[in-house]
C-alpha cells in the first residue's frame, strides 16, 4: 500500500507531500489543478520516462518519493530478496525515490540502493497500479475476460501445458511444409533436367576430330537424320 507520496521540482509542483491512509484516498480539484500530474509522478515510480522537460522552471532536478508498505506474503517482497535487496525489507516498508537532472542522467533508488528503471518497473509496478479513464473497457475485450476466467479457475499450469503443445504442433507444421516445398523443388529439377537430356538425345551430337598443324581441334555437331 502506498502511504507517503512526497514531490519535488517536478513539472507544475514545487513542493508537495501527501499521506495516504488505510481505505479510499480522493484527491479533487479543478482542471490544471495537477491531479495528473500526481499520477505521471507516480508513473516515474513505475519505471515511466524520465526527461528533463519534467522539471520545473528554476530547478535543477525533480524528485518524486515514496514510502510502500506490504506484507511478509506479498510476492513483492520475495522478489526484493531474490534480489539480494534483504535490508530493504526487514520491516515491510520500502522507499522508492527517481530522480531527474537537468544536466546529467537521472537516478533511482530503491531503499537504500540504486536502482535502474527496469527494475522500478519489475518490483513496483505490482505494487502501485494506475488505471486510466476507459481502461474498464478492457472487460468487453474476449481475449481479457479469458485471461480473468483463466486467472480464477487457476488454469496456469494447464495454459503453459497447452501453449508447450501448440508450439511443439506448429513447429511440426513449419518443418512438415518446408519438407513439402523441398520435395517440390526436388521434382521441378529432375523434371529440367529430363527435359535437357531429351533435348539433347534428340539432338544426337558426334565427336570429330580435326587435326591442323600439329593441332587438335575437338568439335561437336548435330548429327542429321
Amino acid at each position: 500500500m502506498l502511504t507517503l507520496l512526497k514531490i519535488s521540482g517536478f513539472a507544475l509542483i514545487d513542493e508537495a507531500e501527501i499521506a495516504f491512509g488505510p481505505g479510499l484516498t480522493a484527491v479533487t480539484g479543478e482542471t490544471g489543478a495537477g491531479k495528473s500530474i500526481l499520477v505521471e509522478a507516480l508513473g516515474l515510480l513505475r519505471g515511466g520516462r524520465a526527461g528533463a522537460d519534467l522539471i520545473r522552471a528554476g530547478r535543477d532536478e525533480a524528485r518524486v518519493e515514496a514510502i510502500i508498505e506490504f506484507a511478509d506474503a506479498s510476492p513483492v517482497r520475495a522478489r526484493l530478496l531474490a534480489d539480494g535487496r534483504a535490508h530493504e525489507v526487514d520491516e515491510g516498508l520500502l522507499v522508492v525515490r527517481r530522480t531527474i537532472a537537468r544536466g546529467g542522467r537521472g537516478r533511482a533508488h530503491l531503499g537504500g540502493s540504486l536502482a535502474t528503471a527496469t527494475d522500478l518497473a519489475r518490483l513496483i509496478s505490482p505494487l502501485v497500479d494506475i488505471a486510466s479513464q476507459h481502461d474498464q473497457q478492457s472487460l468487453t475485450d474476449p481475449e481479457s475476460q479469458l485471461a480473468i476466467l483463466d486467472a480464477f479457475a487457476e488454469n496456469g499450469p494447464l495454459r503453459s501445458e497447452m501453449a508447450a503443445a501448440y508450439a511443439a504442433q506448429a513447429a511440426a507444421a513449419a518443418a512438415l511444409a518446408a519438407f513439402s516445398a523441398d520435395a517440390r523443388a526436388r521434382a521441378e529439377r529432375e523434371d529440367l533436367l529430363r527435359f535437357q537430356l531429351g533435348e539433347l538425345e534428340s539432338a544426337r551430337p558426334v565427336v570429330r576430330v580435326c587435326r591442323r598443324a600439329s593441332a587438335a581441334a575437338w568439335s561437336i555437331t548435330p548429327s542429321m537424320p
